[in-house]
């Protein structure tokens, strides 16, 4: 068992790319019994990837809250 905090690193993606990561983290956060919560670490760039990460969260009912004063780091909770 691992019970390291679960995150993921998306510097460097496309939109593409995130989504899809996104998207199967969130599938393991749910299909995980041990963890709780899943941080996303969006970056400060030109801010696609933090919108793209809350769009998906948002239409996905995710709640989440931002460890950051940039919300570029962003804490989701298994629903």
């Amino acid at each position: 068992m691992n019970f390291d905090e679960l995150q993921v690193d998306l510097h460097g993606c496309d939109s593409l790319e995130a989504t899809a990561i996104v998207l199967n983290a969130l599938k393991e956060l749910e299909e995980d019994e041990y963890h709780f919560s899943y941080t996303f670490i969006a970056g400060n760039g030109s801010g696609a990837i933090k919108f793209l990460v809350e769009d998906i969260l948002d239409k996905e009912g995710y709640k989440y809250t931002y460890l950051n004063k940039s919300k570029s780091i962003i804490k989701a909770f298994k629903k």
